[in-house]
């Protein structure tokens, strides 16, 4: 029997084992009926129409999670989802469901734009603990948009604090710094050279250029930084330009991410024709520090 239905009242003679009072039953009417103790219970009845109201719910476990600068319901949501998933991007459908559970578990609200949830930095949310099934009472969203972080967004969309990119695109840009360490190891052939400059022109982006520089960093150890070791490769026909590009992309990342100090510092060495060593030296000391300050990847 589903959650709600109706019954002829031909078939009614007794609920749980229990008579039901004369006259209640009439072919015009319905009833309410909870089976919550199916065997031996007797039946509830409203005379609205039949519900089936079932056993009684599981309690459902929480976990807490302070809420973050940057961080809005979407996003808690969605950073939820893909821990349990193994960090698969999910769709806007499955964020908006789980977006909505977090609202009603957390007594939150639309704002009358019918879009901004508002949260602030320091505020405890509760978290469904995963592996307890979905709310199905979950109230319809009124559109399938990203809600705004509640703070006032970069003038260029595409960038963002956190960087607007997926966990996936992020470990890419990781595996192309990789990548690029490798090929970097004081003579570059021609091929390897093609490799890093396809990589370097047209893979790495204001977006990754961060992560791309973690994971050459990463990869090759503390101290072996991509700017000396670029700037060193013997018969790297274009390297400057090659290390002006990530120099660019850095600065702009670093702009928008809130680092004006290191962002202008970037900025006066570009104003330079060619890169000499002091300046190749404060490029790697700007990427050392920033790097300190992203975390490992994690969904």
């Amino acid at each position: 029997m589903s959650e709600n239905a109706s019954i002829n009242s031909v078939n009614l003679q007794h609920v749980n084992h229990t008579q039901l009072p004369q006259g209640t039953v009439t072919p015009d009417k319905n009833l309410t009926i909870d089976f919550t103790n199916e065997k031996n219970g007797p039946a509830s009845i409203a005379g609205a129409e039949l519900e089936y109201t079932g056993a009684a719910k599981t309690p459902v476990d929480f976990e807490d999670y302070e809420v973050k600068k940057g961080d809005s319901v979407w996003k808690v949501a969605k950073e939820a989802i893909m821990k349990e998933n193994g960090c698969v991007k999910p769709s806007d459908t499955e964020i908006i469901q789980r977006m909505h559970e977090i609202m009603k578990d957390n007594n939150l609200h639309f704002e009358k734009d019918g879009v901004l949830v508002i949260i602030h930095p320091g505020d405890k949310l509760k978290l469904r603990v995963p592996g307890q099934e979905a709310d199905p009472a979950v109230e319809e969203p009124p559109a399938a948009e990203e809600p705004p972080v509640n703070q006032t967004p970069p003038k260029k969309e595409k960038m963002s604090a956190a960087g607007r990119i997926t966990y996936e695109e992020a470990n890419n840009a990781r595996i192309l710094g990789n990548n690029v360490s490798d090929y970097l190891v004081g003579y570059t052939s021609d091929a390897e050279q093609g490799h890093v400059r396809r990589i370097i022109q047209e893979d790495v982006t204001v977006e990754n250029v961060a992560d791309f520089l973690a994971g050459y960093e990463r990869h090759r150890g503390l101290g072996n930084h991509f700017f000396k070791q670029l700037g060193s490769e013997y018969g790297f026909k274009d390297k400057q330009n090659l290390m002006r590009n990530v120099a660019e992309k850095l600065g702009e990342h670093l702009q928008f991410n809130g680092q004006i100090g290191w962002a202008r510092e970037v900025g006066v060495i570009l104003e330079n024709q060619q890169f000499n060593s002091e300046h190749i030296s404060i490029l790697d000391t700007i990427v050392g520090e920033y790097l300190v300050t992203i975390p490992e990847l994690k969904c």
